[in-house]
């Protein structure tokens, strides 16, 4: 008897043992598949009040927008950066003459970036304003983005209007917004931050319906598309969340305790590499990620 009772002993332990085992495996494969970020490199710290982050992929380079100074102050400090894939500041002031930079948008051989209450056309081959487009009523135009038709989108925080650049001609598309600050266009949706509310917004490019996609995130800023339905979005208190298509959050990124921001970030799917403009802590840092 007191064999048979050791065996079934021994059974029951065993089985419990394995469920054990088998549990605790998963749990760190599950954390083992997390999405996470891997440090590849930063600038050095010349990129001043760097806002805005932006790959040109048909020259393999990348612009920064430098505030060097108070974000809505016109005082002409202001200017374009070039760095290159491997952080490298190829030229801390490739385009000047500007008052406080932050979002941009490329289209061809044209970069379009925003400057407080005017949009700045670059002509990227010769590295000149060629065009500035003032916009009436606004007064903190921010972030870019350029649909696959070629349409301009730019967004101004503190009016709550959204723009329209189409051809050369520069429209109020949308007005009405609750703290519109990044924006992404995608496929027939312009994906939208809003700073007040702390939400991610999908708006309908042709009813211009919006639907709330994710909440509860603090004073997003910038917006990258990773597939799948998934976004990054970065919050300019200094973290970024990949949000998922369902609306659920995992926090990736959290750089508030060093003091360093997270503005308008930027994504190379084809090197899973985002790059995140430090805004205050003065300079780019790039991280791997893994999905």
């Amino acid at each position: 008897m007191k064999n048979l009772l050791f065996i079934l002993f021994g059974l029951v332990f065993l089985t419990t043992s394995c469920r054990n085992t088998k549990k605790e495996t998963a749990e760190v494969t599950e954390q083992a598949a997390a999405p996470a970020l891997t440090q590849k490199w930063e600038t050095d710290t010349v990129l001043t009040t760097c806002e805005s982050v932006l790959y040109d992929a048909e020259r393999n380079v990348l612009y920064v927008s430098n505030i060097n100074g108070t974000p809505d102050e016109k005082d002409g400090n202001g200017s374009i950066a070039r760095v290159s894939l491997d952080g490298t500041v190829t030229d801390a002031a490739w385009v000047t003459g500007l008052d406080a930079p932050k979002g941009m948008g490329i289209r061809g051989n044209r970069l379009f970036v925003t400057d407080i209450d005017r949009i700045v056309e670059i002509d990227v081959d010769a590295g000149k304003i060629v065009k500035t487009y003032p916009i009436q009523g606004a007064s903190f135009l921010n972030d870019v983005t350029v649909a696959a038709n070629g349409d301009v989108y730019v967004s101004d925080s503190n009016a709550g209007f959204i723009v329209r650049i189409s051809g050369e001609e520069a429209t109020v598309w949308m007005d009405s917004v609750n703290g519109p600050n990044g924006l992404l266009a995608d496929g027939g949706t312009l994906l939208m931050a809003s700073w007040e509310a702390g939400t991610l917004n999908a708006i309908d490019l042709q009813s211009q319906e919006i639907t709330v996609k994710a909440e509860g995130i603090e004073h997003p800023d910038g917006i990258e598309a990773v597939g799948d339905g998934a976004y990054l979005v970065s919050t300019w208190d200094g973290m970024v969340h990949l949000v998922n298509a369902d609306g659920s959050k995992h926090l990736l990124l959290d750089t508030r305790d060093a003091g360093a921001n997270a503005a308008d970030i930027e994504y190379i799917p084809e090197q899973n590499l985002l790059l995140v403009p430090t805004f205050s802590a003065n300079k780019v840092v790039a991280y791997e990620l893994s999905k």
